[in-house]
């Protein structure tokens, strides 16, 4: 099993990418916590430790951390919640739904590496922030989310930088559509297209990758340092 004996978190992990991800994790050997706001009180089963967690609360993401510490400290810190919320462009957006986007999708990544990151530099670790294609190409509105994802892949190669001399890896994924909840639950959305062509996200069409491979990209991606 490729993370024996290793520590992950995850964030966003009751449903979709997450909930693959902390899965996947669990097969090989892990122990996970799998955190997210969907969970109302903590419960467990066998190597899956369900979490409550509010990304947007730095002391919620502090409780989990001293919890996590006690068990021996993050060896990898997989920051996967995230909304799109609204597709509204920039001179129609609700500021609350602004502010909440931002919130969840980029302060809750800073949130997270400034709190797991100082477990990881005693011994090293791995941080993988699921971004989006859309945070490094445009998009026709859907203001929000497009920002926080291209912070969020920023952030990614700051800390990279920052703290490789620490043995802390930090990479960022960027995902096109993939077949979740959240897409799900978005109703009939109208994608825009590279060459201004619009294909209706529920068709399935463009959902080439699966949350199963992308949890396996993740898998790959950590055990190139957890292994040092």
């Amino acid at each position: 099993m490729r993370l024996e004996r290793k520590i992950a978190v995850i964030s966003g992990a009751a449903a979709g990418i997450g909930k693959a991800t902390a899965e996947r994790f669990a097969a090989e050997g892990a122990q996970v916590y799998a955190a997210d706001f969907a969970h109302t009180s903590p419960y467990d089963e066998g190597t899956l430790h369900h979490r409550p967690l509010d990304v947007r609360e730095l002391a919620s993401w502090e409780r989990l951390a001293a919890e996590v510490a006690d068990a021996g400290d993050a060896d990898i810190l997989v920051n996967n919640a995230d909304t799109v919320g609204t597709y509204a462009g920039i001179t129609d957006i609700d500021l609350k739904d602004w502010d909440n986007i931002i919130a969840v999708n980029q302060t809750g990544v800073f949130y997270g590496m400034r709190t797991f990151i100082p477990q990881m530099t005693k011994t090293g670790g791995s941080v993988v922030n699921v971004s989006s294609i859309w945070g490094a190409v445009g998009a026709a509105g859907v203001a929000a989310y497009t920002a926080s994802k291209g912070a969020v892949t920023q952030m990614t190669k700051n800390a990279a930088l920052t703290y490789a001399g620490q043995r802390v890896r930090v990479n960022s994924v960027h995902p096109g559509l993939i077949a979740t909840p959240m897409i799900d639950g978005q109703g009939r959305v109208a994608v825009h297209g590279g060459r201004g062509g619009v294909h209706d996200a529920m068709t399935g069409q463009g959902l080439d990758h699966t949350r199963a491979h992308l949890s396996e990209a993740v898998v790959q991606l950590v055990q190139l340092t957890v292994v040092l």
